[in-house]
């Protein structure tokens, strides 16, 4: 209750013991700490009070100060990769290249004490691969009271490489090759140790296939050549083999497969006729005549002497 020549001190302390703030207060006053300036947790003010024959005493109280402002986070835009766009083919990821997909503006009051994302938990995605598809990915930022924000970014990965085929070599049969004589063909993959041979020896897609097919009508099934017949015309026959992936990616290859027809004519019943009464030379008769494809019949007329 001495209020003669009363001289008033303060000095604030962080809650680590150092001292940010002081000073005197003279005569009779209250003192405001509305005025001052306190650092981010605990601060003890302490309060002297001395008078003019050197009689003192003193208090003290804690302010604390808690940040209660969550931080701001920005993500970086949407974006759209191929596989192919890190540089590296035959695989079905995109690998993310520098800060593309890190947070663009990172802030807070305080301080910040991570960011981190949801799939490796680090500060940074770069040289994350991520597969063909769509990746919805969290950023989390977190400052040193515990306050968050988060943000999202998409990141879509397509398939944009073509899928690989290559077809068996072109081929040379001929129409008794398939152990089957008496027709006019050849039959692809029926004798044994043979099946697939005009099918493609090579397929590849760095993500998944969806088809492999052929155009030739003449085949009991589209994914294979083994049962189809081809003419033997000494013609050739030109297929297309078409390779598709999940994503619609093609790739195409050819075959050409060239029959011949190495199977003699036969008359399966020779029959050299002359009608009775008639002269001789009058008629000649050539019947039954058969070949596996076709067969041209050429007669020389003889000359006769008589």
């Amino acid at each position: 209750n001495d209020s003669c020549n009363v001289v008033t001190e303060y000095t604030i302390a962080d809650e680590f013991g150092g001292v940010i703030n002081g000073g005197p207060f003279t005569g009779p006053v209250s003192f405001d700490p509305g005025t001052e300036i306190f650092q981010l947790g605990d601060n003890v003010v302490t309060v002297t009070v001395t008078d003019a024959n050197g009689l003192s005493d003193e208090c003290d109280f804690t302010v604390t100060v808690v940040d209660d402002v969550d931080p701001i986070i920005e993500c970086a835009p949407d974006i759209t990769r191929g596989t192919s766009e890190d540089g590296i083919l035959d695989d079905c990821i995109y690998i993310v290249q520098g800060d593309e997909l890190d947070p663009i503006f990172l802030f807070d009051n305080c301080e910040i004490c991570s960011v981190v994302n949801d799939v490796n938990g680090e500060a940074t995605l770069d040289g994350e691969p991520f597969e063909a598809g769509t990746h919805v990915i969290t950023w989390t930022v977190t400052d040193c009271s515990g306050n968050t924000a988060t943000c999202q970014v998409t990141l879509t990965v397509e398939d944009d490489e073509d899928p690989q085929i290559e077809c068996a070599p072109n081929a040379y049969r001929t129409t008794s090759q398939d152990g089957v004589t008496g027709d006019c063909f050849y039959v692809a993959g029926l004798v044994p140790g043979t099946e697939g041979e005009f099918d493609p020896i090579f397929t590849f897609d760095n993500c998944e296939i969806e088809s492999v097919v052929h155009d030739y009508v003449g085949a009991p099934s589209n994914t294979t050549l083994d049962g189809a017949e081809f003419p033997g015309f000494c013609e050739t026959t030109t297929v297309t083999w078409t390779i598709t992936d999940t994503t619609g990616n093609t790739s195409t290859c050819m075959i050409e497969i060239t029959v011949e027809d190495d199977e003699d004519p036969e008359f399966l019943t020779p029959d050299l006729t002359n009608t009775p009464g008639q002269t001789c030379g009058d008629t000649v008769r050539l019947v039954n005549i058969t070949n596996n494809c076709h067969a041209e019949l050429i007669v020389n007329r003889p000359t006769l002497w008589d």
